[in-house]
């Protein structure tokens, strides 16, 4: 019959001690880290060669339904979010956020944080098309504004991106659509800090040693000389 055995906590051994000693590594600190969800609806005109080809079209076919269609890019969440130069300005090709101000703020507990503002930038590429037929196509952009409420004190950075985009298009008149764009971003609030740990510097083990039995000197482990509780795991599966 398999028998799991429970995890247990206990105080690390001395040899952990022995073998270890006192490092100063540099880390990013997260102070913040949240999501939101943003929408935004409003009118814009295509450009004039569209206005143009669509009269036309109406013209020439009335009564037929014009339908409109929006695409977005893909957001790239392949990597995690992580620190890099954010731009001066958001570029209205580019799938974009970033910070554009912040202030100190009082809540109602008395806690202090920080109001930040970001722009986010959404490239939008529209279809308008009747009969089956493409009318026309043009790409524009829309940039959506909020404030947040953060741990964001002197000094930190604010990372943000764009996760997921929705859009939708609906043709009113030549001159005039409807875009509506709803948008998930990441907020992320980080600082490069120095930490003093007690560790070990890490070693290959060798190509004679088998990965098993090298892991299972490692079972016990301490996170901190302030929270000396380790865990140690042991399964018999017999």
């Amino acid at each position: 019959m398999k028998k799991v055995m429970p995890m247990q906590g206990g105080q690390s051994g001395p040899e952990f001690l022995l073998t270890s000693e006192i490092e100063c590594i540099r880390v990013q600190k997260v102070y913040d880290w949240t999501t939101a969800q943003l929408q935004d609806q409003r009118e814009i005109s295509p450009p004039i060669e569209c206005i143009t080809a669509l009269e036309a079209f109406m013209v020439a076919n009335p009564g037929v339904f014009i339908q409109a269609s929006c695409t977005s890019p893909i957001p790239d969440l392949t990597s995690p979010i992580a620190p890099s130069p954010a731009p001066a300005f958001c570029p209205t090709d580019l799938l974009c956020c970033l910070e554009i101000g912040r202030e100190d703020v009082t809540l109602t507990d008395g806690a202090q944080a920080q109001l930040v503002a970001t722009v986010s930038s959404v490239p939008l590429h529209i279809v308008l098309s009747g009969n089956s037929t493409i009318i026309c196509e043009f790409d524009t952009h829309v940039k959506l504004f909020e404030k947040d409420v953060l741990c964001a004190p002197s000094g930190t950075q604010i990372l943000c991106r764009i996760t997921q985009i929705t859009c939708e298009a609906v043709f009113l008149n030549p001159d005039q659509l409807v875009v509506n764009v709803s948008i998930c971003k990441e907020l992320q609030v980080e600082a490069e800090v120095k930490l003093e740990v007690i560790a070990a510097f890490c070693r290959p083990y060798s190509t004679n040693t088998s990965p098993c039995s090298y892991c299972s000197r490692y079972s016990t482990f301490t996170l901190s000389p302030y929270w000396p509780i380790s865990t140690s795991m042991s399964n018999d599966f017999s």
